[in-house]
Parts: structure tokens; sequence; C-alpha cells
């Protein structure tokens, strides 16, 4: 009885997904032309300015998608690598930060998504002369009209320091739509839980902000980290799929992004990821797409796949939003609205 449709009007809840791997190619291309393809920033492949050039923009835009969804695939160092090449410059003015928002927001609606949080390092639209508090600016302005709730998560990132751990907490605090404070980015290069982010995270907890990290989605995890997240109270897990592996689970909520890491060679196939195994064995854990645009995916693809691949249904479903509603950063009265809805599609659908 489970069609792609069903679950595309399922209200779902999306936990884990980064502002800057979610635009839509079109827009890209759009943007790209404004600041001049032969800028020489980035290597466009011939054949997307070919089919852009000739008018043919939605075959331009699906090559484009098909490229960089190749990039992505050859490692997490590689999908970093594309974000920085093909999206970071075009992400330096308000205009096109709070453009990109809406236009995020807007396909999350479409998606069936009944709220959202939405991560976003905003470091890296300073490059060109924005400081902290426009780029902050411009992504609340594209959040003001959203129909659904939308939080907001600040994202670290591990090749950074203290000193920048500091002005983005900072910036956490002057903003009453910023609840959660992740650490992100390259874990090969920079592993394990970092103590120069951990001092930051303390002190925006303090203060009501909910500590998130990216962890053991490449590599495996120390007892020492392990120690550190219940030390620190981190709860919520960005990935988490070699924790799960290795270590007790303890009562962390598992933001788990399947088609991201296939694409990311993290497990070779979906019918291998872990996350079927953990949630039959009562782990927590929540379905998320990481972003859209390198992944080729959507939330409602994401739980297609789970239906396709190990037979979910709406009970499953039903177990997983409620994990995202619970570990969410949304108010008490909210997360009873966000229940009450799936409970009782699940329970018609049924």
């Amino acid at each position: 009885m489970i069609t792609a449709d069903i679950i595309r009007q399922m209200p779902k809840v999306l936990l884990h997904e980064h502002l800057d791997c979610s635009l839509r190619t079109s827009t890209m291309l759009r943007l790209w032309e404004k600041r001049g393809f032969d800028s020489g920033e980035s290597d466009f492949p011939k054949t997307v300015l070919m089919l852009w050039q000739k008018g043919e923009r939605e075959a331009a835009a699906d090559a484009f998608q098909d490229y960089l969804a190749a990039e992505a695939s050859r490692s997490l160092t590689g999908y970093i690598n594309a974000i920085n090449h093909f999206v970071v410059p075009l992400l330096q003015t308000e205009e096109n930060i709070r453009l990109v928002t809406q236009e995020r927001i807007a396909d999350a609606v479409a998606d069936g998504v009944s709220a959202m949080e939405l991560r976003y390092a905003p470091q890296l639209s300073t490059i060109e002369g924005l400081s902290l508090a426009k780029v902050m600016d411009a992504i609340v302005e594209g959040v003001e009209s959203s129909p659904i709730p939308v939080n907001l998560t600040l994202c670290c990132l591990r090749h950074e320091n203290g000193q920048v751990a500091k002005s983005l907490a900072d910036i956490a605090l002057s903003y009453k739509q910023v609840t959660a404070f992740d650490l992100a980015a390259d874990e090969s290069a920079f592993p394990g839980v970092l103590d120069w982010w951990l001092k930051e995270a303390d002190r925006v907890r303090e203060h009501g902000i909910t500590p998130t990290i990216h962890l053991g989605e490449t590599n495996s995890v120390s007892d020492a980290d392990i120690q550190k997240l219940i030390d620190h109270k981190i709860g919520r897990i960005g990935h988490g799929i070699r924790i799960l592996e290795n270590q007790d689970e303890g009562n962390y909520c598992f933001e788990v992004c399947p088609t991201s890491n296939v694409t990311t060679g993290q497990v070779k196939d979906l019918s291998q990821h872990p996350v079927n195994r953990h949630l039959q064995e009562g782990r927590r854990v929540a379905l998320s797409t990481d972003g859209t645009l390198f992944n080729k995916t959507n939330l409602t693809n994401e739980y297609w796949k789970m239906h396709q691949t190990f037979a979910w249904g709406m009970p499953e479903f039903q177990k997983i939003l409620g994990n995202a509603i619970d570990a969410s950063t949304f108010d008490q009265n909210e997360k009873q609205r966000l229940h009450k809805a799936v409970t009782e599609f699940c329970s018609v659908t049924k």
C-alpha cells in the first residue's frame, strides 16, 4: 500500500540538512553565469556549458547535478572539494544567500517536510567581505517567510580553531533562530571530538543551544571520544554509523543519511547500510538527507529507499519520525503538534 506519493504526503521532520549541499543546479548555473563561467574559480564540464549556452537549461541543470554527484562520490574529501569549488563562491552576497535559503525551504515544503533544521557554516560566506552578522541576517530573512518551522544550526569546521569557534558561538547567541551548534567537515583529516570546539559547545549549551557533532562517518571513534560525548552531554550525532558498529550507543540520536553514506563510499550500497539493523536493535536513529544536491535525493526518497530496501512500513516510519521530533530543537508545543500529525497520518495509512 505504500507508495512514494504517500511518503511525500507524510509529515516528515528533517534534522540534518546542509544549506550549501542543497542548492538547485538551475539556480547555481544562473548565478555562475552572472559571475562568469570563465572566472577561473571552477572548471565547468564542457557538456554543461554547451547545453546551457544552447538554451537547454533543464538538460544543463541535470548534467551539472550528475557531474557534481560524481565528484562527491570520489570520497568525503571530494564531496567537500565540490562544495568549495562550485557552491561557496556563489554564497558571497546577501541576495544569493537569501535566495538559496528560500528555495531550500520551498523544496522542503514540496517534499512534505513539516519542520526542518537547516545548518550552515556562515564563515564560508565571509570570503569576499561579508560579516558574519550580514550572512546571518540574510539567512534569517530567507527563513522568515517560511510556512513551516525552521531552526538554524551553525557549523564549526574541523580544520578551524578555537578563535573561529568563539566567533561562531558569539553570533549563535545573538540570533534566536539558532538552536544548535555543530562540528562538521573532514573527519578523516581532523578526527575525533576536538577540544577547541567543546569549549564553545559547552558555553552555548548553557544558553539553551544544543551541541551536535559529525562523528563516526568516516572514522572509528575512540573510547576517549565517547567519554567526551558523555561528559559534555552531546546527544545528537551526525551520521555516527561507525560509532554504532563499535561502541555502546548510549542515549544518542543518530542523524543517519543513507544515500550520503553511499555517495561518499562509507557503505557499498544501501543493502549493506547498518541503519536497519540498528533500528531493529532499538537504537535511536532519525533519517535525513545530509543534502539534496550531491546526493540527488530528498527526504521522501530516503524513506522510499528504506521501504524498498528493508521493507520499512508505517510502524518503522512512525518510530523514526518520533526519534527525530524528540531529538529536535523545537519547543514542546511544536513537538506535540508534530507527534500528533505523524501519529494521525501513520494510523490512517496503516
